[in-house]
């Protein structure tokens, strides 16, 4: 046989090394990845939970717009807000009344 060609047996082999060596990485790619998402997952779960708390959502977002409006404007953007939701609320109470969701109050 010349020195450029190899057996069938030979071919087999270098093919069989090339895949476990493929393998290999792919595995650590994997593992690497799992672990950046991990971080991610985690992140999310924190979200979630923070969601299903209002009342740490509400102390958040006063504290942030505290931070970034400064304290007169903050106050004044906290008011408006109030105001809004209390807004939204009545239009939804009054919403579900006319719908017949709700007994008319007095």
């Amino acid at each position: 046989m010349h020195a450029g060609i190899s057996s069938p047996e030979q071919r087999r082999a270098m093919l069989l090394q090339r895949c476990a060596s493929q393998r290999e990485q792919l595995c650590w790619e994997i593992s690497h990845i799992e672990e950046q998402l991990g971080g991610v997952q985690r992140g999310i779960r924190i979200a979630q939970q923070l969601t299903t708390m209002p009342g740490v959502l509400v102390v958040g977002s006063i504290l942030v717009t505290l931070a970034i409006a400064g304290r007169g404007r903050a106050l004044k953007l906290i008011s408006t807000g109030l105001a809004l939701w209390a807004g939204i609320r009545r239009l939804r109470h009054d919403h579900a009344q006319l719908a017949g969701i709700l007994p008319p109050s007095d």
